[in-house]
């Protein structure tokens, strides 16, 4: 027999097989750390996302209390208090809204509402509560329902402008609205992280001394409305 009745199969060796598995995994490693990282970008992105929204709805919520508060010519009628708490030397912002939505079902309320808010701390944990109180008294005594408007708060700053210059407390006593509030609500989402803030401010041109004089412009400014601010800022300090 002849060696041209032979038929010669080329193949792999197993040299090239193995560094052809070789190349393989050093893809596979590669590839999959990529995704790693990008998935644990996305989460990144995700949970900054969902920090962001959970900053931004407390000051959603203030806004438009602030939106609708409370004005009418009679001081005695007027309710905006903004005071420290004796016990924890936080603020606390209470004041009067308007409001057509009810919030207890079949039960008589008027559409003044007596809106309050403050930093309580339970359980090693920190809260922004919301006490509002559908039929408001001038009695002391809190009632109402309260809710948790957010959490992780460290503290809520306002600041209050009076016409002249900006203070940290604003009493009955005074019988007007400040012409303008400055919030800040400072949020510590986590403790490997720097706290964050959410600031916005809301203002009453030149309503906040209402004309006794004029009866048909009870807030003493002609085609002026309440402002605020369209969307709240968000900073990491």
């Amino acid at each position: 027999m002849s060696s041209k009745d032979y038929k010669f199969i080329n193949g792999f060796t197993l040299v090239e097989i193995i560094v052809s598995v070789a190349i393989i995994a050093f893809i596979a490693v590669i590839a999959v750390a990529g995704l790693r990282t990008i998935t644990a970008g996305d989460r990144i992105v995700e949970k900054a996302v969902d920090e962001n929204a959970a900053m931004r709805y407390p000051a959603r919520i203030m806004q438009d209390d602030l939106y609708n508060v409370y004005r009418d010519t009679d001081f005695d009628n007027l309710r905006f208090q903004c005071e420290f708490d004796e016990d924890t030397g936080l603020q606390h912002l209470k004041f009067y809204i308007v409001s057509m939505s009810n919030t207890r079902v079949a039960k008589p309320e008027s559409d003044v509402y007596e809106v309050e808010y403050f930093v309580s701390t339970k359980n090693d944990k920190s809260y922004l509560m919301r006490r509002c109180c559908p039929n408001p008294s001038d009695d002391s005594k809190a009632r109402g329902i309260l809710n948790v408007v957010a959490e992780n708060v460290l503290e809520m700053n306002v600041k209050l402008w009076d016409g002249s210059q900006w203070l940290d407390q604003w009493s009955k006593e005074q019988k007007r609205l400040p012409e303008m509030i400055d919030v800040t609500i400072w949020f510590w989402p986590d403790v490997k992280s720097q706290p964050m803030k959410v600031n916005f401010m809301a203002n009453w041109p030149r309503t906040g001394m209402p004309s006794l004089n004029d009866s048909d412009n009870p807030f003493g400014v002609a085609e002026t409305e309440t402002e605020a601010e369209d969307s709240p800022e968000v900073e990491a300090d």
